[in-house]
């Protein structure tokens, strides 16, 4: 794999990774060695963990299925922000396809969803922009190690954790104006 397509590689993974991390979600592993069909992987704990499949689509698990939601779209929305030109569509079929699947047990149409969908991306970038900086240290650092642990990657960004909660992170400090 070329450079270029790795660094893409990497910055995609991290930022499924660094999002699920600011929602308080545990990582386990992020690689960008060849996983299957993919490309990298990122291993950890869904928003969706405690919540049973038939509760999916009933108003008190919204947000949870909104955090699972952000995190499959934050993958290609980081490697967009970094090499626009590297993404493909089917590169996040698997991501856009869960998170569609998600939305839909939400909103009763297609046009619900499309909408709901496009909010949440917003959203997914405000946070992104948040926490630009982790992403690229997270990404640089899989370009040089290929693949990072749990604990790897909670060593990494434990200075950029939040003190009054320990399992969300802080806004980068270069962007004050961006939302959480």
């Amino acid at each position: 794999m070329s450079r270029r397509n790795l660094t893409a590689v990497a910055y995609h993974e991290a930022g499924h990774a660094v999002l699920m991390a600011a929602l308080g979600c545990r990582v386990r592993k992020i690689t960008i060695r060849r996983y299957a069909k993919s490309a990298g992987r990122v291993h950890g704990e869904s928003p969706l963990r405690r919540i049973r499949l038939e509760e999916i689509g009933r108003p008190p698990t919204r947000l949870h299925a909104e955090g699972a939601i952000m995190i499959s779209l934050a993958g290609a929305l980081a490697q967009k922000r970094v090499l626009p030109r590297s993404w493909r569509s089917w590169q996040s079929r698997g991501d856009y396809q869960k998170a569609t699947i998600l939305a839909h047990r939400f909103c009763p149409s297609v046009v619900e969803t499309k909408a709901f969908l496009n909010w949440l991306e917003v959203r997914t970038q405000n946070r992104l922009d948040a926490h630009w900086r982790t992403v690229e240290l997270i990404a640089n650092t899989l370009l040089e190690r290929k693949s990072l642990s749990g604990k790897e990657f909670d060593e990494l960004i434990r200075p950029r954790r939040c003190l009054l909660f320990p399992n969300i992170l802080q806004v980068d400090r270069e962007h004050p104006t961006a939302h959480q």
